[in-house]
């Protein structure tokens, strides 16, 4: 099991596991769902705070989920 700095980035790598399992599945409709206010403004880049060399984790993660 790996180590994650926080829940938020916990939640992003779960995230993007699901979209990578289905994109390999081919389907090209899915539902994030997240009780994580926080990760969903992310996604949704409704955020500037990603900006911030800090946060470069979760930001290449959130990268990689909106890809």
């Amino acid at each position: 099991m790996k180590q994650v700095s926080s829940s938020l980035v916990a939640e992003a790598m779960a995230v993007r596991e699901g979209l990578l399992f289905a994109k390999e599945n081919k389907w090209n409709r899915v539902v994030i769902e997240n009780d994580s206010k926080v990760l969903i403004q992310a996604l949704r880049g409704e955020v500037t705070w990603l900006e911030d060399p800090s946060h470069r984790l979760l930001a290449t993660l959130l990268e990689d989920c909106n890809s």
